[in-house]
């Protein structure tokens, strides 16, 4: 994870030694040790020696800099995704028009929807996002009935086990006599079985054509859930497809 970089220029002299990942102590230990080796390189006969502060007794002279760099921490990622994504140039949800995303389609394209008389706006980010509250609008209802959820993995992904489950319906109606459909506190099977009751739909292309997606609210994993029932008993988003 780390690499040695020739002088940008002339007038720098001194070989920098970029180190990434936390091996900042050791990739230093290692360069000091074979320094002497390293200045007779015929790659690197070119560069000449500089004088630079690396330990409390320095030498006088120092043939190589070093540069520690290190990304941005897995915390901060996942901690900030609504700032990163109101800082993003994306101002709604949008397709990630990756290659053969079925979700794409799915993706809400109005800039806010009214659902129960509540004006709604899409948050930014797109199927790719994560860590986020996400809705299910049914096109079909004339009371545009909704389905709230969340998930910390991309949207794409959750949205292919709804439609999973609306395929396992086709395939075995027997499965909306078990406990997984029939349970008050399981919606494993809402969004599909809500195309077979309620609509009559039996088609697999049914699922894509009949939803409008889009993030409700980004939020840090630890929110997710307390941010989902909020939405939830909010009289106004309503998962109301059971």
């Amino acid at each position: 994870n780390s690499s040695i970089l020739l002088p940008a220029s002339p007038d720098h002299k001194t070989i920098r030694v970029v180190s990434t990942f936390g091996s900042d102590e050791a990739l230093i230990e290692v360069v000091n040790k074979f320094e002497s080796v390293l200045e007779t390189s015929p790659s690197l006969s070119s560069a000449t020696s500089v004088s630079t502060s690396a330990s409390d007794n320095p030498p006088a002279k120092k043939f190589f800099s070093y540069v520690k760099r290190t990304g941005s921490s897995l915390r901060r990622r996942l901690l900030n995704p609504q700032q990163h994504a109101e800082n993003s140039a994306i101002r709604k949800t949008e397709p990630c028009n990756h290659r053969n995303c079925k979700c794409c389609r799915m993706i809400g394209r109005d800039d806010s929807y009214t659902i129960n008389g509540l004006k709604i706006r899409p948050a930014p980010g797109t199927c790719s996002s994560y860590n986020l509250i996400y809705i299910f609008i049914c096109k079909l209802c004339r009371q545009r009935k909704c389905y709230v959820g969340r998930t910390v993995r991309p949207l794409h992904e959750r949205v292919a086990e709804h439609r999973a489950n609306f395929y396992k319906l086709l395939n075995n109606p027997a499965l909306k006599f078990s406990d997984d459909y029939l349970g008050e506190e399981n919606d494993t099977y809402s969004l599909g079985g809500h195309l077979i009751d309620d609509h009559g739909l039996n088609n697999r292309t049914d699922f894509d054509v009949s939803y409008d997606i889009f993030i409700l609210k980004n939020s840090s994993p630890r929110s997710l859930e307390v941010n989902e029932h909020l939405f939830i008993q909010n009289p106004a988003v309503m998962v109301t497809l059971r």
